[in-house]
């Protein structure tokens, strides 16, 4: 039978197979040119801002007159809740669910509307799109045309199972539980990074400051001295290159460490387990505990990381420049990087030639705020503290997106 092997008790009939074009009308936009666009007004979607809001983060928002919008609407008509928004170019077959009323439009060809004409459940037709069920389907119609764009003939042919609409209804109540328990914690994590951010200004010095707003003192109540400033060259040991692309060969599992390694928000490695290999390599690329990392050339210039000796026994790669303190904490000197004074830095210097690019020597000038070691320690710990929780609040999401999906996995056919 074409049923789930997950379901809810007290249900046990047979799904039926439909396509989405004969439940629903599915149809597109009246055209909008950008220079109708407004900065304030009724919003205007466009295929960013819905896969923006799928993510979960901000984009720049778009909006048309109201005069506008009562014209357009007269041609197209309005948009109600539980109607779907689906990109039907770039990333295709993204979905936005429509959650009430309120005037909205969007832009033609990049955005299929499916009018939802209430046999199907809005947050179960959004889900069906979010299923890995959906995405093989989208990879099956490749032949049609490049899929670079998913029209409306293709969404009109999309096939869909579907239970009683109480079915539909319980399921849609369950998925929605645990997408407002991912939002809760990614606002959550949100928060915590809007407060580090704020209480990174004040930990250091603003521009032409000797010390910080916030100051740590020692655990009898005196205060520290002055903070100095230091180039980083200064306070390194070394600062050399990693080694070329053609003494290891990357085979997607094991080899030296590169900069796309690296997630550009956590700053940790985006896979678990990625070892170098044991054979004999040059000593010289192997990274110790602390070890400072930075992105030499490209997009990726100015990125950092922080190895740590539980990520691995890595050596790291020709496109990273390494930086081994000989004095000072390694963490507080890290947490410089993260900035937005040294993100402004990278700005101005890599900018300076058609390609994107830092050297060595040039990483070595970055000026550094130098407090004593005890009262880098201080702050290097509290700032740790704080990525440690956010860390722990983005292995939370992980678990409630992978539970998600196991879900969806079971609940549909």
């Amino acid at each position: 039978m074409a049923v789930p092997s997950l379901r809810f008790k007290g249900f046990n009939t047979e799904w039926e197979v439909r396509k989405l074009g004969q439940l629903m009308t599915i149809t597109s936009a009246s055209r909008v040119h950008k220079e109708q666009w407004t900065e304030s007004g009724i919003p205007f979607f466009r295929s960013s801002d819905v896969v923006a809001s799928f993510k979960g983060t901000e984009n720049t928002k778009a909006y048309i007159s109201e005069d506008l919008y009562k014209d357009l609407i007269k041609k197209s008509g309005r948009t109600k809740k539980n109607d779907l928004l689906v990109t039907g170019g770039g990333s295709i077959g993204i979905p936005f669910l429509i959650k009430d009323d309120q005037p909205l439009y969007f832009k033609d060809a990049d955005l299929l509307w499916l009018k939802n004409a209430d046999e199907i459940n809005g947050y179960f037709l959004y889900s069906y799109f979010t299923t890995e069920l959906f995405r093989r389907y989208l990879k099956s119609i490749a032949h049609i045309g490049t899929i670079a764009h998913y029209t409306v003939v293709q969404a009109q042919n999309t096939p869909i199972r579907l239970p009683s609409l109480p079915e539909q209804r319980k399921i849609a109540d369950f998925l929605s539980a645990v997408d407002e328990k991912i939002r809760l914690l990614t606002e959550k994590k949100q928060k915590l990074e809007t407060y580090k951010k704020g209480v990174m200004q004040k930990l250091f010095p603003k521009q032409g400051q000797t010390n910080p707003e916030l100051r740590f003192k020692r655990p009898d109540g005196t205060a520290f001295p002055d903070w100095e400033e230091k180039r980083l060259g200064d306070l390194c040991a070394d600062i050399s290159y990693g080694m070329n692309a053609s003494a290891r060969p990357y085979d997607g599992e094991n080899g030296y460490l590169r900069i796309t390694d690296i997630d550009d928000k956590s700053r940790r490695l985006m896979k678990e387990g990625l070892t170098s290999p044991d054979d004999d390599l040059e000593e010289d690329y192997l990274l110790q505990e602390s070890d400072i990392l930075f992105a030499r050339t490209g997009a990726s210039t100015g990125k950092s990381y922080i190895y740590k000796l539980s990520d691995g026994k890595l050596y790291f790669a020709g496109f990273l420049i390494r930086c081994r303190l000989k004095t000072g904490d390694p963490d507080f000197i890290y947490q410089q990087t993260l900035t937005s004074r040294f993100e402004k830095w990278v700005g101005v210097m890599s900018m300076r030639s058609g390609q994107p690019g830092i050297n060595s020597k040039e990483y070595a000038s970055f000026k550094v705020d130098y407090p004593c070691l005890e009262e880098q320690q201080m702050i290097s710990q509290f700032l740790k503290k704080l990525d440690a929780q956010r860390m722990n609040i983005d292995q939370a999401i992980d678990k409630m997106k992978d539970f998600k999906k196991g879900l969806l996995q079971q609940m549909f056919v």
